[in-house]
């Protein structure tokens, strides 16, 4: 059945009214369900804003109020915490401040004003004793005597917060009354410590009195720990509800929520001053009738047109199916069909029909060219065995003879340089119109199949078209008929490689291998050359000259690097031609030079960005491969240009003030890591001030002087882990770490692994 419902459907889309009718209800829809649902979408929005904006002001509103007395109530424990007569209370003995508290306790009656505050306390937190502003006055109670003691627990908070707001009850501990309060901590301290408190205790009832609030859209108020503050009792919503419904609406300042099967506008502030957590609650069912019935109105119509259509569409199928049967009669021969399985057979053999015409098509699919090129191409990645290279080869290179194979690759020149003079397009016809070049002039004597390999490299695998001798004489000298219409006719500097002749083409990898070895000779050779692999030379080469050349590149590059670093321009120009001569006079294989000259380049891009230089325009798309494609005097002139800008760069730094200032912090760092350093200490040892000091740094060096001086540390602390066996305990002391698990934590997180791991790799290595 389900199989007949997607024949019904495939055959009926193949109708052009059909199809008209299909996609004509299904814009309709489309465009019905559209708009509809932007107008439901707008109407709704505007209909929260405008309700909710009277009820976000109120919110504000108690807000700001509240936030206003907790500014005056903080501003009076202020003035106490540091009112000298409170200092002298509680750091006195009990029998030199009876004057003193009698004084206080006059000020704590002057200052408990209002109808909000319930009471003022000093507590004394040595002698654990508390002066009240209920108490008379000429007298302090002990803490254990005193008729509150509910707000003993958060005074031990005091050490870690300038200040502390909460909701208690007043009493002693279990024996608790009714009165409930909000108590405004403070901290006395002296020298950095704490030595007693100011509690301001305010009337829960009478504060909250001053909330503004409407009997259908109840406020809550929780504190920073998820604690109900308001209100106390009569709930219409469960604290557990409201809880949910702000961790769904996360840091949004209104949203639409669903508690008890009920929907509400919430709206949520957050006060800076207390801590407090304001939302209220608005229902929206009887708000929202109109809303619903606009959308129960397009929803009926998106149904009613997806019905019409299919109606409409149910019809006509219902019409056109009745010529099927006929037609499955006239394929099959056989009596009329009435079933569904019967109209699938007829599918069956139209599909059985198709999939023998595409059989027979196959090879119009697969051109000769492209399986040519993915036949080479899986030779040279090694993904075909033996036998399926030799079947391969005599199915697609049918019209080849068992002549000998040459293998060569075709290079442009400078391809960074001549591609940015063309656009794309161009480009791509300047490489359609060489390959054209390079068939037309092999046409007449060889056969050709090109495979690109990159950008800049084709490689291309020929073989005569008839037995002569000097078989390589006469390519060798094809190519250079190349290279030379192709710089007159296309702009087309062009370089050759040519591998030594094989027999079969399952050696053709490594005759590839020739033919790119060979192409490195254009370091010596210049542009514009046909270069020939010669194996006796490269292995003469690589026995004499490389380690000779490795022990003076290494001398070499030290000694242009000092020259460079204390920014001799002329110098450093002088040794890059050095470098050069050296090279043309003793001519090492050009793997080593190539090899050489990225170290030495990536050596010099190091330094621009450890001296915080910009990036040289030279280098910017620089990439060993674009190395590769030059010769010996593209190099020498990149090289040229890039020490020149660096040793400017280096001078110029060098010259400024601010520089020989951060190299003083910098050798201050190095020479104390295992003491206290912080910015403070550096900045007292060039004499300036700390911001100065911070902002200069940052600017020279990209990094804080936190973020270089913990670089140091752990650089410091690699060096020690390698070079010695000292505990994990005595290298985190001389690099400035006084807790080892400190250490730890910083080194992995700079290095990825712990310490221990690090010492156990490199030992490893």
């Amino acid at each position: 059945m389900k199989s007949w419902f997607w024949i019904r459907i495939k055959l009926l889309l193949m109708n052009k009214q059909l199809r008209l009718i299909f996609f004509l209800t299904f814009f309709v829809f489309l465009f019905i369900a559209s708009i509809s649902i932007f107008l439901y979408n707008d109407y709704r929005s505007k209909l929260d804003k405008n309700l909710n904006l009277p009820h976000i002001e109120l919110l504000q509103i108690n807000l700001d109020v509240a936030n206003q007395a907790f500014e005056e109530f903080d501003t009076i424990a202020k003035q106490l915490s540091y009112h000298p007569t409170a200092h002298y209370y509680v750091t006195a003995s009990i029998h030199e401040r009876k004057d003193s508290a009698y004084l206080l306790l006059s000020y704590l009656k002057s200052v408990s004003y209002g109808d909000d505050v319930h009471s003022i306390y000093i507590v004394d937190l040595y002698n654990k004793r508390i002066l009240s502003s209920l108490s008379d006055y000429d007298q302090d109670w002990v803490w254990t005597e005193a008729s509150d003691q509910t707000w003993i627990p958060w005074v031990e908070e005091m050490n870690n917060t300038p200040m502390l707001i909460t909701r208690r009850k007043m009493g002693l501990g279990v024996n608790m009354n009714n009165k409930e309060l909000i108590s405004l901590f403070r901290p006395i301290k002296v020298n950095d410590k704490l030595v007693g408190t100011v509690i301001i205790n305010v009337d829960y009832d009478k504060f909250f009195a001053n909330i503004y609030s409407q009997v259908n859209t109840p406020q809550y108020i929780f504190d920073f720990e998820g604690e109900l503050i308001y209100p106390d009792l009569n709930l219409p919503i469960q604290a557990s509800e409201v809880r949910k419904a702000m961790n769904v609406m996360g840091d949004r300042p209104f949203q639409e929520v669903e508690l008890d099967k009920r929907t509400y506008l919430a709206n949520q502030a957050y006060s800076g001053v207390t801590g407090w957590h304001w939302i209220s609650f608005i229902p929206l069912e009887d708000l929202l009738k109109n809303a619903y019935l606009v959308r129960n109105i397009i929803v009926s119509l998106c149904i009613l047109s997806i019905l019409i259509g299919y109606l409409a569409i149910h019809y006509y199928s219902y019409i056109a199916f009745r010529p099927l049967k006929r037609v499955k009669h006239l394929i099959t021969n056989s009596k009329e069909a009435s079933s569904a399985a019967d109209l699938q057979d007829v599918e069956k053999y139209i599909l059985n029909l198709i999939k023998k015409f595409n059989l027979n098509n196959e090879v119009v699919k697969h051109s000769l060219p492209e399986l040519r090129s993915k036949f080479i191409r899986d030779i040279l990645l090694q993904q075909i065995g033996i036998k399926e290279i030799q079947t391969k080869y005599e199915k697609y290179f049918s019209d080849w003879t068992n002549e000998p194979l040459f293998t060569a690759v075709i290079s442009i020149n400078c391809y960074a340089e001549w591609a940015s003079s063309f656009n794309e397009e161009d480009q791509l016809l300047l490489k359609y119109a060489l390959f054209n070049l390079v068939e037309e002039m092999l046409d007449t004597k060889w056969r050709v199949v090109s495979i690109g390999i990159d950008k800049e490299n084709t490689l291309l695998i020929i073989q005569s078209n008839n037995r002569h001798e000097n078989q390589e004489f006469s390519l060798q000298s094809n190519f250079r008929g190349i290279i030379e219409n192709s710089k007159k006719y296309l702009q087309l500097s062009l370089s050759v490689g040519i591998g030594n002749q094989i027999v079969s083409i399952k050696e053709l990898t490594q005759s590839y291998v020739e033919a790119r070895d060979a192409l490195k000779s254009r370091l010596y050779t210049g542009y514009g050359q046909v270069n020939v692999f010669s194996q006796e030379a490269l292995e003469n080469k690589e026995a004499q000259e490389n380690d000779k050349f490795n022990r003076w590149f290494e001398q070499w590059m030290r000694e242009i690097i000092a020259v460079i670093e204390f920014g001799d321009k002329n110098s450093s120009v002088e040794a890059v031609e050095q470098w050069s001569n050296w090279i043309l006079e003793n001519r090492p294989c050009p793997e080593s030079i190539y090899a050489s000259a990225n170290k030495f380049i990536i050596t010099l891009f190091n330094l621009f960005q450890s001296n915080s230089l910009s990036e040289p325009w030279m280098l910017e798309n620089y990439t060993e491969h674009q190395l590769r494609m030059m010769d010996i005097q593209d190099i020498k002139k990149l090289m040229t240009e890039a020490v020149i800008e660096l040793a400017d760069g280096l001078k110029q730094k060098a010259g400024r003030k601010e520089y020989h200032l951060v190299k003083r912090m910098i050798d201050y760092m190095e020479h104390n890591l295992s003491e206290n350093v912080g910015l403070e200490q550096v900045a007292d040892s060039v004499q300036m001030s700390t911001s100065f000091v911070s902002k200069l740094f940052k600017q020279e060096t990209d990094f804080s002087v936190y973020e270089y001086l913990t670089n140091l540390r752990i650089e410091k602390a690699c060096k020690l882990l390698i070079e010695t066996d000292n505990k994990l305990t005595e290298i985190a002391l001389q690099v400035g770490y006084q807790n080892e698990n400190s250490f730890i934590r910083t080194f992995r997180k700079l290095k990825v692994v712990t310490p221990g791991k690090y010492r156990e790799m490199k030992k490893v290595n």
